[in-house]
């Protein structure tokens, strides 16, 4: 059965693709797994390493960064 022409058209597709998009595809995915994948990673452990300074397990650290994060919410609502 030919299936109204969409074998040959896909047996010649499945061919010619592969061989023409392996460089680029190489290419490109190196540069996104590099970039955006390791690169979003690299993020969340440089913010967690800084984050891990601000989490003391102290009550009085928390309260004091509560205390100012209501002083600047009023400075702003009054300004």
């Amino acid at each position: 059965m030919d299936k109204y022409g969409f074998d040959r058209f896909n047996d010649c597709f499945s061919r010619a693709v592969p061989a023409r998009s392996a460089p680029v595809c190489g290419k490109a995915g190196r540069a996104v797994i590099d970039g955006f994948v390791n690169g979003s990673a690299r993020m969340v452990g440089w913010l967690a390493s800084v984050t891990r300074y601000l989490q003391s397990g102290f009550i009085y650290h928390y309260a004091f960064a509560m205390i100012i994060g209501i002083l600047v919410l009023l400075t702003m609502v009054f300004l």
